[in-house]
């Protein structure tokens, strides 16, 4: 079981906000068209994740080995 407590549901820009007021601690992103790219032959899907660079070293640490690359 992941140590995280996932939120979904909201927009980039939202999840944005909640980032740069420390209610989250790191964002995902997931594009709408992930599936479909990820589907084509030769083609990659791209997840982006941002980190509040503000937190505290250890909770910065786990998100930046997270996830797996």
């Amino acid at each position: 079981m992941l140590p995280f407590q996932l939120e979904s549901g909201m927009t980039l820009d939202e999840a944005k906000e909640r980032l740069n007021s420390r209610e989250v601690q790191m964002v995902l992103h997931i594009p709408a068209d992930f599936s479909q790219a990820v589907q084509k032959p030769g083609q990659k899907g791209q997840i982006d994740y941002l980190i509040n660079e503000s937190n505290p070293a250890l909770i910065k640490s786990i998100m930046q080995g997270y996830p797996p690359v």
